[in-house]
């Protein structure tokens, strides 16, 4: 991972840390690279030696079974409606915490 991006996400964890604010990195695999699960190793390995939380979602999508037909649009590299429920369903299970909704008082 380049030198400027580690001290970009660095500072963007001060300040998360500052703020109470909770700082993941996730990382969307090209629709190209999907089966490649080592497509971002150098990166993770980057993110994991200066503990910054993060995920890669190649290997959710692989353990789920999940293609790039599930995921993208045809036409485009975007997430289609069951990309985005994917995304959705695999950070909430990941990251309750940050997901949590507050109890409605009625």
């Amino acid at each position: 991972m380049r030198t400027l991006l580690v001290n970009i996400l660095l500072a963007f964890r001060r300040f998360s840390t500052e703020n109470g604010i909770a700082l993941v990195v996730v990382r969307i695999p090209p629709k190209q690279k999907l089966p490649d699960t080592w497509w971002y190793e150098e990166d993770r390995k980057s993110l994991a030696d200066h503990a910054i939380e993060h995920v890669d979602l190649a290997f959710a999508f692989r353990d789920r079974g999940l293609v790039a037909g599930d995921l993208y649009w045809e036409h485009d590299n975007h997430f289609n409606p069951s990309g985005n429920r994917a995304v959705a369903e695999i950070l909430t299970a990941k990251f309750p915490r940050i997901f949590e909704r507050p109890r409605s008082s009625n």
